[in-house]
């Protein structure tokens, strides 16, 4: 679990400083950049172990945070600024049918919405395309350049205004004392007096523009910051149209769009119909929710036709239903017919029947010994006519047919 924190400490002053606390969760060491200002204004981000080392508890739910270190103190007009710096990588891999650590995967999210978190602080500090403006972000940043660039000729020309008023100052004073010398210079003073007073007014009149002109960019650069938008379907380097984009308005290169699935992406080109999507940049999705309340049971819906099929003997499937609904049409199911297999090996001979009842004798004596032999399923019969013969018939251990007389 992660609270909705500032991950950010600073600016810190003060000479001799060389222990800086924070607040915010980390993973690592390197999680914490150190950016340390000169008395010029100037930054530098540190280095880990050369310019700073960090402390802080592997227990990061017990005692969140920790500590920064200088290697060497701050000076008279220096100041430090930590930062957090969450590599924006994902880096759980979770395996189909393998095992799903729960502490694993709540580190994993944390870091998720540390690196959103990281953007929100840097968002903070931008500047946002203001919401009634009908402009590309891109088209608002050309605005500003075109803007600085005026601005920056208004104050220019009010210094040359400036520098001109003061020469026309001092030859008024330079007139003013030669006075008495001279009526001509006198009147020539009076008049370069004059033109050093228009050439004041106008400087004043062009540097008034100039700090409106300054406060009003200053004004605008506060809103050319990056938006949050959504897509549901939004994927990988996908092409968006904008009248699926929430809010559609002003999308500009470098805004967010998330989609259902919580992926995030950068908007890198925009046109007038469509944008188009960098790969996913983070993807954020919250741990799931317990199981609501079961619902009232709704009304009993009609009793449904029960529809019977039926397949005839050539293959046809059809239908009939008890409530005199149209069938689905008759469809043949019956498939070609195969082709023959091969013969089999022929089996093992069975077992020997036991012997049948002994039939009537022929008219000839020996007829039972010369009648017809036939195989009735696993009985050997034979079919004489006569009176029953007094002859005994077996087969013996070969195989073979023995009659006894």
């Amino acid at each position: 679990m992660l609270s909705n924190t500032l991950r950010r400490v600073g600016p810190v002053t003060g000479v001799g400083i060389s222990r800086v606390d924070f607040n915010f969760k980390i993973f690592s060491q390197k999680d914490v950049e150190v950016i340390r200002t000169s008395a010029e204004n100037e930054d530098t981000v540190l280095k880990l172990s050369d310019d700073y080392t960090v402390t802080f508890d592997k227990d990061q739910v017990a005692h969140v945070g920790g500590y920064i270190t200088l290697v060497n103190f701050l000076e008279d007009g220096e100041k430090v600024t930590l930062l957090s710096n969450v590599d924006y990588t994902q880096n759980l891999d979770l395996h189909s049918e393998g095992d799903f650590n729960p502490q694993d995967i709540n580190t994993e999210l944390d870091r998720h919405v540390a690196q959103i978190q990281q953007l929100v602080e840097k968002i903070d500090r931008a500047a946002v395309v203001p919401v009634s403006k009908d402009k590309t972000g891109e088209e608002w940043g050309l605005e500003l350049v075109e803007n600085s660039e005026r601005s920056k000729e208004y104050a220019e020309q009010a210094q040359a205004s400036a520098e001109q008023a003061k020469a026309s100052a001092a030859i008024a004073e330079q007139a003013q004392e030669n006075l008495d010398a001279s009526t001509d210079l006198a009147v020539n003073a009076g008049k370069d007096a004059q033109n050093a007073a228009a050439g004041a007014a106008i400087s004043r009149n062009v540097a008034e523009q100039a700090a409106a002109k300054a406060e009003e960019f200053a004004e605008i650069a506060k809103q050319a910051g990056f938006s949050y938008r959504y897509s549901e379907n939004a994927t990988a380097g996908g092409t968006v149209p904008l009248a699926n984009i929430v809010p559609e308005t002003l999308v500009k290169i470098g805004d967010h769009v998330m989609n259902y699935g919580g992926e995030i992406f950068k908007v890198i080109t925009v046109n007038s119909t469509s944008v188009v999507l960098s790969d996913v940049v983070t993807q954020i999705v919250g741990p799931q929710g317990p199981i609501g309340a079961q619902g009232d049971p709704g009304q009993q819906g009609p009793i449904g036709a029960t529809f019977i099929p039926a397949v005839s003997d050539t293959g046809v499937l059809s239908w009939t239903n008890d409530k005199g609904l149209t069938n689905p049409a008759s469809v043949n199911i019956k498939g070609p017919k195969g082709d023959k297999g091969e013969t089999g090996e022929q089996g093992a001979p069975g077992p020997a029947g036991e012997p049948g009842e002994q039939g009537p004798m022929g008219t000839a004596p020996w007829a039972a010994a010369f009648g017809q032999f036939r195989l009735d399923g696993a009985y050997l019969k034979m079919d004489y006519v006569g009176l029953q013969p007094a002859t005994n018939f077996q087969i013996n251990a070969n195989g073979e047919l023995e009659a006894t007389v």
